[in-house]
């Protein structure tokens, strides 16, 4: 009998983080999660972080989209010359400069 955790095994194949489905030979696009500390310090917060303030004075946002092949610093640094809104906290990649 499959377990639980089998099925969970199986199904990150075919789904990507967001839920949707993939076809065969589609690219998995990354989210990455981004921390802005009060005091200006921008860093990679954990991948299971909510996005938005937290109860002390940091706000986590979520870059979406992060194509194949971009690593967490390179959006950190394209995330540190971007204006951040105020009224949302998930971005999608395309927004970020180049």
């Amino acid at each position: 009998m499959e377990s639980r955790h089998d099925k969970a095994d199986r199904a990150c194949y075919s789904r990507s983080w967001s839920g949707a489905l993939l076809k065969h030979g589609e690219a998995f696009m990354a989210s990455i999660m981004i921390k802005v500390a009060g005091e200006g310090l921008v860093a990679a917060a954990h991948r299971l972080a909510d996005s938005g303030p937290t109860s002390g004075s940091s706000v986590i946002y979520e870059v979406c989209n992060v194509p194949e092949g971009v690593n967490a610093d390179q959006v950190i640094a394209a995330f540190k010359k971007f204006a951040v809104p105020s009224d949302r906290y998930e971005i999608e990649f395309s927004e970020l400069p180049a």
